[in-house]
């Protein structure tokens, strides 16, 4: 979904996958944050556009399972 709110741009993706795992979520906020190579790297990668493009990231559980994530530009 992307929408706008004032003069930001937000963009929410959602999955019904398993969830995230605690610390999955640390690792969105936390640059030392260590998890496995297999599962969670994608995290660390969105993390690091965002930061780089001045984007900030939010999570938060989805409905039904699975998470939601909202990049605001």
């Amino acid at each position: 979904e992307a929408r706008q709110q004032g003069q930001q741009v937000l963009l929410t993706i959602t999955d019904n996958g398993p969830g995230i795992q605690p610390q999955q979520i640390d690792a969105l906020y936390n640059e030392n944050a260590v998890v496995g190579t297999r599962q969670g790297l994608g995290l660390h990668l969105i993390r690091d556009l965002a930061k780089a493009i001045q984007c900030s990231i939010s999570f938060r559980p989805a409905v039904n399972g699975g998470a939601c994530f909202t990049i605001t530009i």
